[in-house]
């Protein structure tokens, strides 16, 4: 396992030192939540092995630098991955200026999830009751506080992340 530095109440991975061109950590105002107020850096970062190759990858929310927007960006461990993949990005426009950071993740343990729709991922790797996913590797909870609810699970056989909605 890796070791983790922390900087700025984040903890990252030390192979996180370039961060994707154009994007940047959020700053201590970005990061102010009503519902996180002894710790507003809580539920930013993801170190876990996505992927099952043995190492530790990075997930990270991060703001755009050239734009009002928002990503979930995962640096994968291996040595072929890509540096960088942008799993999710909300583009908040000129309406919302200086918007915080609204969405938050969390690892998401293997194990069974409850899928309120019937996706077609779900279907697939149906098991027990219907409308659930086994999630058999580590994955990302990428929520907004008190709200909405997604899981992204890195689909062996697509070489991407797939998401399952969990609540609607």
């Amino acid at each position: 396992m890796l070791a983790s530095v922390l900087m700025m109440g984040w903890v990252v991975s030390p192979m996180v030192s370039d961060l994707p061109e154009g994007w940047r950590l959020p700053t201590s105002a970005e990061l102010q939540h009503p519902m996180l107020p002894e710790s507003p850096a809580a539920f930013t970062s993801v170190i876990a092995d996505l992927d099952d190759d043995g190492g530790d990858d990075t997930a990270l929310l991060l703001k755009s630098m050239t734009s009002n927007a928002e990503a979930l960006w995962v640096r994968m461990s291996g040595k072929e991955a890509p540096a960088w993949i942008r799993v999710n990005e909300i583009s908040w426009g000129s309406d919302y200026a200086n918007v915080g950071l609204v969405m938050r993740i969390d690892t998401a343990e293997p194990g069974v999830y409850a899928c309120p729709e019937a996706e077609a991922v779900c279907q697939q790797e149906l098991e027990g009751p219907a409308r659930s996913l086994v999630l058999s590797s580590t994955g990302i909870e990428y929520f907004r506080l008190g709200s909405t609810s997604s899981l992204y699970f890195w689909d062996k056989a697509q070489r991407r992340f797939q998401q399952v909605a969990l609540s609607d």
